[in-house]
């Protein structure tokens, strides 16, 4: 079924495929009501001066409408940029880390079509790579594998290795390296915290201790839609300012929480936009 939704978006024109995204949620959200539940939760705790009845359902609307728009969108995306659909902000950053010869890690999140950030630095001549967790789906896997595949994308398999391969790919080549530091990995959302007790065993720990293993440029990078439809604006931040005192543990605290603090604000302005908010429970 996915595999033919695919092939059938795929044909359409960018618009109608989006629409179609937009015009099938209210089918595909009636089998996920736990994830609405937490997202309802999530969205009162963290946007307290919207908590009204009515402004939670427009807003779990909007969110629905953005993540069923985000994956049918997957079909067309290698189309967006000669079509006009996604504007950048902040390329500069990127290229002074690439003019000055430092590793690019790019912290990436799950807001908008997080995917459209891999499309905005492929037409810039950045060809990424990132850590791939394959779906259980064999059909979603084929999807994802032939999308990234339109990019040059390269993906590095999760295991006991995959650090070091990390690090090679920066060493030979200097990314950029994509890591979604929102992942959600052990029945919980990592990142931000959102009060909760800062961790470092999950990739917003793991971007930092990279990034001072290699001398890399953390660059805190998402996408967000603009309006219903399938226009995007990217947003590249200025790199982390990382602390190095030489007291390695403290310094990986230290930088963890200062990344928090930048995405933090972000997600809570883009909540309705927020893939991971249909997983994020503050109990886990």
């Amino acid at each position: 079924m996915e595999l033919a939704l695919y092939r059938l978006f795929r044909a359409c024109p960018i618009d109608l495929c989006s629409w179609f995204g937009g015009a099938i949620v209210h089918v595909t959200r009636l089998k996920y009501r736990e994830s609405e539940q937490r997202a309802r939760k999530a969205w009162i705790a963290l946007r307290p001066q919207e908590a009204d009845q009515a402004s939670v359902d427009k807003a779990i609307d909007r969110l629905w409408n953005c993540v069923s728009r985000t994956m049918a969108e997957f079909a067309v995306i290698d189309r967006f940029w000669a079509k006009g659909r996604i504007t950048v902000e902040g390329h500069e950053h990127l290229a002074r880390a690439r003019a000055e010869r430092r590793p690019i890690l790019i912290a990436g999140l799950h807001l908008g079509n997080w995917e459209v950030v891999v499309a905005a630095g492929y037409a810039y001549g950045y060809v990424g790579s990132s850590i791939y967790v394959p779906p259980e789906n064999r059909f979603e896997h084929r999807i994802a594998v032939e999308v990234r595949a339109r990019f040059g994308a390269k993906s590095i398999a999760p295991g006991p290795s995959s650090g070091r391969d990390v690090l090679r790919a920066l060493q030979d080549w200097g990314g950029p390296f994509v890591i979604f530091v929102d992942e959600f990995a052990r029945d919980r959302v990592q990142a931000p915290a959102f009060g909760r007790p800062l961790r470092a065993d999950n990739n917003i720990g793991y971007i930092v201790r990279i990034a001072a293993m290699c001398d890399a440029v953390v660059i805190p990078t998402y996408c967000v839609r603009v309006g219903k439809g399938a226009r995007f604006k990217v947003t590249a931040l200025p790199p982390l300012d990382m602390v190095r005192s030489g007291d390695r543990k403290a310094d990986i605290i230290e930088n963890i929480a200062r990344l928090d603090a930048i995405i933090d604000p972000i997600i809570r302005a883009h909540l309705d936009q927020w893939y991971c908010v249909l997983d994020f429970d503050f109990e886990s």
